[in-house]
């Protein structure tokens, strides 16, 4: 009867650890899932932020596509250093003299900043008063004329004088033939 006490116990033994071993093999697995769950969570998670900066790297990229677009438009519209130097911007004035019927007596560039400042924006502003005689119909004409070039130029100002002399009015209306005309022009130059 010892024998079998003693296989009995060996038998409680043996499947007492072989209960022991797959309750460690199982604790093991469960703990190794968790890890993976866990793992698989961390790896989403990152995805997902990459996911993120990729669209907001995209949205990036198209607004300073749309940034350089514009600043490719507003350099083409913008006279180039040769084109606002008195003489040509005399030239484009007088072109301007004959579509609009206005007489262009006298182009002054007026100094914006002092030689050796620097604006630090890229752009240069260029200012001038120009002096003009002409009828009032025949200044909308010009200054038509000036803000539908295909260069920017900007009208700051302008001055309408009536003549003081009662020979250059108009008999029947009494409206005067020729107004002085003082216009402020400005444009810019992309350095």
């Amino acid at each position: 009867m010892a024998e079998k006490n003693t296989s009995t116990i060996i038998l409680f033994v043996i499947t007492g650890a072989i209960i022991v071993l797959f309750g460690v093999l199982g604790l093991l697995k469960f703990k190794s899932g968790q890890k993976i769950k866990a793992d698989i969570k961390t790896t989403q998670d990152e995805i997902n932020r990459l996911k993120m900066q990729a669209t907001e790297k995209a949205s990036l990229e198209q607004r300073i596509e749309e940034a350089m677009h514009a600043v490719d438009q507003l350099t083409k519209i913008l006279p180039n250093k040769e084109e606002v130097r008195e003489a040509e911007f005399m030239r484009l004035l007088k072109s301007f003299e004959e579509s609009s019927g206005v007489t262009v007596l006298s182009l002054s560039p007026q100094q914006q900043q002092l030689p050796g400042e620097e604006t630090g924006s890229g752009y240069s502003q260029h200012k001038y008063v120009v002096k003009l005689k002409g009828s009032f119909p025949q200044f909308v004409k010009f200054l038509h004329s000036l803000e539908t070039h295909i260069r920017f130029f900007k009208v700051d100002s302008f001055d309408l004088q009536a003549p003081t002399e009662e020979s250059e009015y108009e008999e029947e209306t009494y409206t005067p033939k020729r107004l002085s005309i003082k216009v402020t022009i400005s444009t810019y130059t992309y350095e």
